[in-house]
């Protein structure tokens, strides 16, 4: 869905954009946690690092010992001592 028409639909019926675009949401729990919603893919999995295909991109999460403790229906829970969460730049 394209975002423009997205958004219009969802204030029209009072739902999040989040929820009508999938949209990415992230949730930092201090430095130990982050939980990811709407995560489509895993593409890279070591202690320390993630990489991880979104309709918004390929967010990156570094940090050390880091665990996958629970993925499911698009919400993925990762553990670990948290360094760096960003945007991979892609290349097109």
């Amino acid at each position: 869905m394209d975002r423009q028409i997205g958004r219009v639909v969802a204030k029209g019926l009072s739902l999040p954009e989040e929820a009508v675009l999938k949209l990415p949401v992230l949730t930092l729990y201090g430095q130990e946690e982050v939980v990811m919603e709407n995560a489509k893919v895993l593409l890279t999995y070591t202690g320390e690092l993630l990489r991880v295909r979104t309709s918004d991109g390929i967010l990156l999460v570094e940090g050390e010992g880091l665990t996958i403790e629970h993925w499911k229906e698009h919400t993925m829970v990762v553990k670990g001592k948290l360094q760096k969460l960003c945007w991979e730049e892609e290349t097109r």
